[in-house]
């Protein structure tokens, strides 16, 4: 980046990541595959959008700005909420390789393509196994189907996952003479293929087969927008020695739709919002990742930001912060926030800062979404709100 003093008074972005749900970077991915797209844009002189707009290869998804962006605004003197974070479902894609188009969207409606040097691939579903793979006869099982960070509901049948769970699959397999699989893959309704991990360590399985090698486990994650809504059936087909073939039998998967939302109303003079969302490293280090934060089973994420009624002047009765649905810890209130007085022009609203923290121990592995609550005389109203990973 130039200088403030510097820079072009054009229309500029910059496209950071396209990223596959998870947070993996990726540049190619399965037509009804999402991804999410994330960067920064500024109007001319250094204004700030209303909206961004994605178009590739014939998939069109929108947004608000809202992503905290201070190094652009350092720079650009721009304001700070610059940043976009985008879902883009690729279902209406076509297939190759194609220009990422963005277009930034002003107040009044005005359009402004911003060109950017980003391209991405959109690849066909996986609906055969490789090229050469011959069927043969595989031995192994099928040990564990669960929704991903609830090992209490494995064996349950059907196994349920909601519409924005993962499916977790977990067994062994081996080709007659005792070699370990190379691939697995789950057999989505008999029309698509979706590929897992295998090699996982499995001494058990080693020691009932007599073998020294131990690697004969797989472990195959569906996202359960993959599957979609309603009943389906899967079976895991694995590949060992060039052969493929089924292992255990064909299991039913009940695919929920989302749960319903908790909507709070949330009256025009209550405000605040997250500021900042960020892994505490040691005592007093914050690295801000708002925009996919990661937490290792033992770490902490640190929220700050405020609330209040600018209108009246006065604080909320209480702030919750709840993970999934169910309280998380204190809130800590009465931080000194002098900004935002200046931006109110609401002297009582100078200690309106808080800050939470949300600790991984806690919560089990998989995605989690964290609601900050505000109470004002028992009527709650969702302030903000994110979605973050605890890995395994």
């Amino acid at each position: 980046m130039q200088p403030a003093s510097e820079t072009s008074r054009a229309a500029v972005a910059v496209v950071d990541t396209i990223a596959d749900e998870f947070g993996g970077r990726v540049a190619a991915a399965p037509a009804d595959a999402h991804v999410v797209v994330t960067g920064w844009a500024l109007d001319d002189g250094a204004a700030a959008f209303e909206r961004v707009e994605i178009e590739i290869g014939g998939a069109h998804a929108s947004a608000a700005f809202g992503e905290r962006r201070p190094d652009v605004a350092t720079v650009y003197g721009s304001p700070e909420t610059v940043g976009f974070r985008l879902e883009l479902g690729l279902g209406g894609a076509a297939l190759g390789h194609h220009v990422l188009a963005l277009t930034g969207v002003r107040a009044n409606g005005e359009r402004v393509a911003i060109p950017v040097a980003v391209s991405f691939d959109v690849v066909a579903a996986q609906r055969a196994l490789p090229p050469g793979v011959r069927e043969g006869g595989m031995q192994g099982a099928v040990d564990e189907v669960r929704p991903e960070g609830r090992p209490g509901d494995a064996g349950q049948v059907p196994a349920r996952v909601v519409l924005d769970g993962t499916l977790i699959v977990r067994g062994w397999a081996a080709s007659p003479a005792n070699v370990p699989a190379a691939h697995a893959y789950a057999e989505i309704d008999g029309i698509r293929l979706f590929r897992g991990m295998a090699g996982h360590e499995r001494p058990d399985v080693a020691t009932a087969l007599g073998t020294e090698r131990a690697d004969y486990g797989f472990r195959i994650r569906i996202p359960a927008y993959e599957l979609g809504a309603g009943h389906h059936t899967v079976r895991v087909i694995a590949v060992a020695e060039g052969a493929a073939g089924p292992v255990g039998e064909p299991f039913a998967v009940a695919v929920d739709p989302r749960p319903p939302a908790a909507v709070y109303p949330r009256g025009e003079r209550l405000r605040g919002r997250i500021d900042l969302v960020g892994r505490l490293e040691g005592e007093t280090t914050i690295r801000e990742e708002r925009t996919h934060l990661l937490l290792a089973p033992g770490e902490r994420a640190v929220l700050t930001g405020w609330s209040g009624d600018p209108v009246r002047g006065t604080l909320p009765d209480r702030l919750v912060l709840t993970v999934d649905g169910v309280a998380h810890g204190t809130v800590q209130r009465g931080i000194e926030r002098e900004d935002v007085v200046t931006a109110t022009d609401a002297p009582g609203l100078a200690r309106s800062g808080f800050s939470a923290v949300i600790r991984a121990d806690r919560l089990g592995a998989g995605f989690h979404r964290a609601e900050l609550i505000a109470f004002f005389a028992d009527a709650p109203a969702v302030l903000d709100a994110l979605s973050f990973e605890v890995t395994s």
